[in-house]
């Protein structure tokens, strides 16, 4: 369901709006996020198991709307006459296309690697908190959520005036700044590292979906590659959480994300730039 709604976001906004889309999706599902899973929390401690699941089950109930508004009302079927075609013609158009497809992913790989890394920033932080011996970590873990909610709003705002590309690495300064000051700062210092972080991230989750949608030929692909960068990231994190705080401990764990963060930013200019001069 997601990957099916976040395909149909370009076709929610109006020509010359794209880059809006993606910023109000991203923060309506990361509001979603960070509001459900405490009230959720709450709710089940509260009342009984089967109100739980109808007030789900009603929640549901509201995608039904736009569900019927957004469905296709007629399919368009296509045969599959080859007049005209010489033999061979296919293969070799096969072959292109599959070639095609290939670079498409392959670039799309290198382009969405540094988001990749933030949502392994992101589910560490989630997971396993902002740092060793720091009180009521939970304050700040909401101020990140807080703060990438935010980001994708700001970064929406403004991605239709501004190359999206250029708006993904400022997200990944951000991010890789905030990660450095964490390391070295504490109580207050540490929230508005958080809030960077955060800041960073939310505009990351914007741009890249922006520049997913820009860089292959269908919006389901899109959709499905950036998704999966999502789920992956976040299960990659456990990972990288458990070992580095362990072995490493915080300060350590979050130098090392940001060095990756950068590595991977480097990765995705080499192949925006190749991809410029194809063009």
């Amino acid at each position: 369901f997601v990957v099916l709604a976040n395909a149909a976001v370009p076709g929610t906004a109006p020509p010359g709006r794209v880059g809006q889309a993606p910023g109000f999706f991203g923060g309506i599902t990361s509001l979603a996020s960070a509001v459900g899973a405490p009230l959720g929390l709450w709710l089940v401690e509260t009342i009984p198991i089967w109100v739980f699941r109808l007030i789900l089950f009603a929640c549901l109930l509201l995608a039904l709307p736009t569900v019927l508004k957004y469905f296709p009302r007629r399919f368009a079927w296509r045969g599959n006459e080859t007049v005209g075609v010489r033999p061979g013609h296919n293969e070799k158009r096969s072959l292109r296309k599959v070639g095609r497809r290939a670079g498409e992913v392959f670039g799309l790989i290198l382009m969405l690697s540094p988001f990749l890394i933030g949502m392994i920033v992101f589910g560490i932080i989630i997971g396993f908190g902002p740092g060793e011996d720091v009180a009521v970590a939970a304050l700040f873990i909401a101020g990140m959520q807080v703060s990438a909610v935010m980001g994708p709003f700001v970064a929406g705002a403004i991605a239709d005036r501004c190359p999206p590309f250029a708006l993904n690495i400022l997200g990944l300064v951000l991010t890789a700044i905030g990660l450095v000051c964490a390391v070295v700062s504490y109580d207050a210092t540490l929230f508005v590292a958080m809030l960077i972080i955060g800041l960073g991230l939310g505009a990351m989750q914007s741009a890249s979906l922006v520049m997913a949608f820009a860089s292959v030929s269908s919006p389901s692909r899109a959709s499905v590659a950036w998704n999966m960068n999502f789920d992956i990231g976040l299960a990659i994190a456990g990972v990288v959480g458990g070992l580095g705080f362990t072995y490493l401990g915080s300060s350590s764990t979050f130098l090392v994300c940001a060095l990756v963060l950068l590595f991977a930013g480097a990765l995705s200019w080499i192949a925006r730039t190749l991809q410029t001069r194809n063009n």
